[in-house]
């Protein structure tokens, strides 16, 4: 993904514990995202209907960018000399883990369609030899993320972060948004007809948003590990 950066320089930015990072990739990024949130109804007059479907282009899209938020949770892990960055670290993939196999349909998109609808082609997880193991795996994941995330001391930083004034507030809202744009879409909300749309592009922008979400998370991941605040609690 191009937001991330090695040590030989790319696109992550500073990630040294000495001095300040360079936060001005974040703000671009952030500015980014506002314009695909804003441009998700537009871009579905234009957008090809196959783009939104089920392990379509935004999908996969999508996936990058969770694989993406994994590999820089890593990256955040290996940089933390504190046990509490690396456990906050930790409970991170695991989210992003379970977040990108389930756009994968748990590993269906990657079996022959079971069949071709008007919103394209429709996969079954319950072809999955392990279908039965998903639900435990999923919320065991889970549980050991907001275990992890407890014991590193998590949830009082963020409270810290937000009356200091650093808590990244602009991601966040982005990401509310975002779901309720997708959840909208979708019919969800009761209100989606007001649209007025086809359904293949209705489905469209539900994947948009899902992307412009998954992109504030990411944000807001690297956003929370590189403020100074956050390095100098996390990284001591």
């Amino acid at each position: 993904m191009k937001f991330l950066r090695s040590s030989s320089g790319s696109a992550m930015g500073d990630l040294s514990l000495s001095g300040h990072p360079d936060l001005s990739w974040l703000n671009a990024g952030r500015y980014l995202a506002v314009l695909l949130l804003l441009s998700s109804y537009p871009l579905s007059f234009v957008i090809p209907a196959t783009w939104g479907w089920e392990n379509g282009v935004l999908e996969n899209l999508q996936v990058v960018v969770l694989l993406g938020g994994l590999l820089t949770s890593i990256v955040f892990s290996q940089k933390g000399r504190h046990r509490d960055s690396q456990r906050v670290a930790l409970g991170a993939m695991l989210i992003w883990t379970v977040a990108a196999a389930r756009e994968l349909s748990w590993g269906a998109v990657f079996l022959t369609p079971t069949a071709m609808t008007e919103t394209g082609p429709a996969f079954s997880a319950r072809l999955l030899p392990y279908h039965g193991l998903v639900d435990t795996l999923v919320v065991l994941a889970v549980l050991a993320s907001v275990l992890l995330f407890v014991l590193g001391r998590l949830f009082g930083l963020l409270i810290q972060q937000v009356r200091q004034g650093s808590f990244p507030c602009v991601e966040a809202g982005l990401m509310i948004l975002a779901a309720l744009g997708s959840t909208y879409a979708e019919g969800h909300l009761h209100v989606a007809g007001h649209l007025n749309l086809p359904e293949v592009q209705c489905q469209v922008i539900e994947e948009f948003c899902e992307l412009v979400a998954y992109v504030a998370l990411y944000l807001a991941q690297a956003r929370f590990f590189m403020t100074p605040r956050a390095r100098a609690r996390l990284y001591r």
